[in-house]
């Protein structure tokens, strides 16, 4: 179990939830404006978004490895997220459609999965806790849609893409306030 003081000192990493929330809607955004970009450009898009979620999310779970219980979660998850991006960073030209559809749709799962242990596991220092478990919900029947039907083509996936960047965004800049909010109330 956290104790108070251990909690209170992973307060700092806050920014980095923030920055990934608006990272993730830039991308969001980009997505929807430049539909009928190459599907090279799409795959180098998909790879940098893995890329850098993947090194903010290690920092972050590194930080806190003493500090948060479940930093585990976010160390895995960081490190599918580098791992993925690497892998699309060096082939991005060679990539089906299909291949990528299935990028997508097993990280999604993984995501939907880990945004489900996270909110079961802050229940009980959190009211908000429901709201990370809908996020994780709308994940998992998203990569399910996504894996299933792979030959909808590249413009829905554009569109589910943008749709699950947005509310991981969101999801993401929600956490950075409350967590920002919390320890700026305790400080006072």
């Amino acid at each position: 179990m956290t104790n108070y003081s251990n909690v209170r000192k992973s307060h700092g990493s806050w920014w980095a939830f923030l920055l990934m929330g608006i990272l993730l809607i830039i991308f969001s955004i980009l997505l929807i404006l430049y539909p009928i970009a190459s599907f090279a450009a799409l795959a180098m898009l998909f790879s940098i978004g893995f890329f850098i979620s993947g090194i903010f999310e290690i920092i972050f779970s590194l930080n806190n490895k003493n500090t948060i219980d479940s930093w585990g979660w976010y160390l895995v998850g960081g490190i599918l997220d580098l791992f993925l991006g690497i892998i699309l960073l060096c082939n991005p030209i060679t990539l089906s459609a299909q291949i990528l559809v299935l990028f997508i749709g097993l990280w999604l799962l993984f995501r939907g999965i880990n945004s489900i242990g996270i909110s079961l596991e802050t229940k009980n220092y959190s009211s908000d806790w429901g709201f990370l478990l809908i996020f994780g919900i709308l994940e998992v029947i998203i990569s399910f849609i996504i894996v299933i039907f792979p030959p909808i083509g590249i413009g829905t996936i554009i569109i589910w893409s943008s749709m699950v960047a947005l509310f991981l965004g969101i999801m993401n800049i929600y956490i950075a306030i409350r967590v920002k909010k919390f320890f700026t109330k305790l400080d006072e």
